[in-house]
């Protein structure tokens, strides 16, 4: 599969598309709507899964009070588009504790495969918290309009088919991530000064399109952390100038990596780096508003980072330990087949950071 070429899209410009192959994988290559996939019905037919938590919240705001494996924060992680429940088991019994989140993406390759729910039923039986990744345009090259499209209503019926596959597949109270990394350039959402506005509308409009669907969405507003907005020279600019706004938004978003490029990952620089706000000062604009910072993809970067770099993983957790109670969830990268190589667990691409990732987890109270 070939991927424009791009700084990020190499490694999550991919995401998608690894997504994309699971579901054709699971589904077949007819694209055609994957027969619905029955929910257990009780705890115990879930025990070949993972025994996390029940999600019981009544609302986006009742994350605060959702508390799994006696920790803080929701941790989950992404198995290179693994959709299934020996990954999700394999890697809490990697790391000595239930995995309590996973990640997915919509397929953003047209407008058609944005409503399609495939990629929301691979996820249907997991018992934890789905975090999906919602594109606002389709790729480029795939028909994909423009931001100001969006925001006049023209795509209202793909918004209402993908509240509707949430529903369908009893996902409506996932976190929705939409239009994520909205400062990457490398997306074709991807927002710049010029198209700030237009972004900010577009995201309103889709977000309460979902909560009229039926779905009860926690509403994720997502970066990239140590990105500058294009075309605007203030570091602030990603959040200052693409903010939705407090009625829309529930949760704050960063995807940070261990880039030497960015600084965003780099451990001893959790402060000011790189050409866009770094993690602290993404929860720092969060904790401003009131709202709770989640971390959906982060990881190692072999790429435009040190690679296996235990470090990191050190310093990260003492991150997510330090702020527990201003952050919602984390969700570790564990990608084998880009050219981050970020893979902790099948395949065991850092293998110091595998063992410093395993020995913290399997130090925390959580552990099993």
């Amino acid at each position: 599969m070939a991927y424009p070429k791009g700084r990020r899209r190499n490694r999550r410009g991919m995401a998608a598309g690894l997504a994309l192959v699971a579901a054709l994988s699971a589904c077949g290559t007819a694209p055609q709507e994957p027969a619905p996939t029955q929910e257990p019905s009780s705890r115990a037919d879930q025990s070949t899964l993972l025994p996390v938590a029940e999600y019981s919240a009544t609302g986006p705001l009742d994350l605060r009070r959702y508390t799994a494996a006696k920790t803080k924060y929701l941790s989950g992680v992404w198995v290179g588009g693994q959709p299934y429940a020996d990954a999700w088991h394999g890697f809490g019994q990697y790391r000595g504790a239930p995995v309590d989140a996973v990640l997915g993406y919509s397929d953003n390759k047209s407008w058609d495969a944005i409503k399609h729910s495939g990629n929301i039923s691979l996820f249907a039986k997991f018992p934890g918290t789905f975090v999906y990744g919602l594109g606002l345009l389709p790729t480029r090259g795939g028909g994909a309009g423009s931001l100001r499209d969006v925001a006049d209503g023209k795509h209202d019926d793909v918004w209402r088919a993908v509240g509707a596959g949430l529903v369908k597949y009893n996902r409506k109270r996932s976190i929705v991530r939409i239009g994520f990394e909205a400062n990457g350039t490398w997306f074709s959402w991807g927002a710049t000064a010029e198209t700030a506005e237009d972004f900010k509308a577009a995201f309103r409009r889709v977000a309460g399109i979902l909560r009229e669907s039926g779905a009860e969405p926690v509403i994720d507003f997502d970066i990239g952390c140590g990105v500058g907005l294009t075309g605007d020279s203030d570091h602030m600019a990603p959040l200052t100038k693409l903010y939705p706004g407090d009625d829309v938004v529930d949760v704050m978003g960063c995807d940070t990596y261990d880039d030497k490029g960015t600084g965003a990952g780099n451990p001893a620089a959790l402060g000011k780096t790189g050409n866009g706000p770094s993690l602290k000062e993404t929860l720092d604009f969060a904790k401003e508003r009131g709202k709770l910072l989640v971390v959906p993809e982060w990881g190692l970067d072999h790429t435009y980072g040190p690679g296996d770099h235990a470090d990191y993983i050190t310093t990260m957790y003492k991150f997510f330990d330090e702020n527990a109670d201003h952050i919602a969830l984390e969700i570790y990268f564990n990608e084998g087949t880009t050219d981050i190589k970020s893979s902790l667990w099948q395949p065991d691409q850092n293998p110091e950071s595998a063992k410093e990732y395993a020995r913290i987890w399997q130090s925390r109270p959580s552990a099993q």
